[in-house]
């Protein structure tokens, strides 16, 4: 058996054409997050914690900028699903968020877009 293990997409899959397999398995990293990452450490440099970061980029940046990973993610697992062979794709959810952070929480949430749009079986 042929196994192909791909990771670190960052929104991209790569021509994986060259490399034939049985299984694909992919570990994560769908998302391009660069900006949300950078806007993380600026909340954590002021003293903040790391969900504030969307008070950094604004209400309509956040936003934007979590449907743009969530769109680039689901895309990923797309372009997966149409390799002709069988995906394993393995997705880490970890939502950082205090009780009282409800629009954050919302936010995260979004997340249902990837549920709604990835290939059935995945």
């Amino acid at each position: 058996m042929r196994l192909l293990f791909l990771s670190d997409f960052h929104g991209r899959l790569p021509d994986v054409s060259a490399w034939p397999a049985d299984l694909v398995v992919a570990g994560g990293d769908y998302c391009e997050v660069d900006e949300i990452r950078r806007l993380k450490f600026q909340a954590l440099a002021q003293g903040r914690k790391v969900h504030d970061w969307p008070e950094y980029a604004g209400p309509a940046r956040a936003t934007a900028l979590l449907h743009g990973a969530l769109a680039e993610g689901s895309a990923v697992v797309r372009a997966l699903a149409g390799l002709g062979t069988q995906v394993l794709a393995i997705r880490c959810e970890r939502i950082e968020a205090d009780k009282g952070s409800d629009r954050w929480l919302e936010a995260a949430r979004a997340d249902a877009t990837w549920h709604s749009n990835r290939p059935h079986g995945m």
